[in-house]
């Protein structure tokens, strides 16, 4: 039995326990630094940092070039059973945008990066309503609607060609990916700044001691 006990910052942990029993091994993520490997009989581990992270689109100055995600969209509940379906994205991050588009049944999807299974935003929320895309490479297609129907607007972009996401009530998200058969793509984004996430609440001040 190999024990792990965690402290601080995420990390990817593999550990292969080596004995006369057959080498069991797990990859694992957590949210804090490896502190201790424990085991009761001698093992191997390695520790290997995850692949980094995709480019958001916050991570570039408005105006600048931002590149398509390679990405997958996997079922989201354990009774869907259909193929994952491939498709490149602008990813937002975590605080601003959701990972799945809240479908029902087999067309309910998350979406994760192609080469490193990391979870994508891509779904904006209302914010998204202003949004200047501007198409720079590849086709666009860019999606409004109401997160989890059935039913959206979409508009196609050709290198060079504008649009602004102009949000219709019941309509509260947009998605900017790749059209069917198009592996990538990369657009350059104005106004579409999302809000920043509520720091968080301090430590409450201490009550006032009763009068004497």
């Amino acid at each position: 039995m190999i024990h792990l006990a965690a402290e601080s910052s995420r990390i990817g942990v593999r550990v292969e326990q080596v004995s006369f029993k057959p080498v069991e091994a797990f990859d694992a993520q957590c949210d804090v630094n490896l502190a201790s490997v424990l085991g009761n009989g001698p093992f191997t581990y390695t520790i290997t940092p995850p692949p980094p992270g995709p480019t958001l689109a916050t991570d570039v100055p408005p105006g600048q070039i931002v590149q398509s995600v390679a990405a997958r969209w996997i079922c989201a509940t354990f009774d869907c059973t259909g193929k994952p379906w491939p498709g490149a994205v602008i990813p937002w991050p975590a605080a601003a945008a959701e990972h799945g588009n809240g479908r029902a049944g087999e067309q309910g999807r998350l979406v994760y990066a192609e080469t490193t299974g990391r979870p994508l935003y891509a779904y904006m929320r209302g914010w998204a309503n202003g949004c200047r895309v501007t198409s720079r490479s590849g086709r666009v297609e860019v999606v409004e609607w109401r997160r989890g129907s059935e039913t959206w607007r979409q508009t196609f972009l050709n290198p060079g060609e504008t649009h602004v996401i102009q949000l219709r009530p019941p309509e509260d998200s947009a998605l900017i990916e790749a059209p069917e058969g198009v592996p990538a793509f990369s657009v350059s984004l104005e106004g579409c700044t999302p809000p920043k996430a509520a720091a968080p609440a301090g430590p409450a001040a201490p009550a006032a001691p009763a009068a004497r």
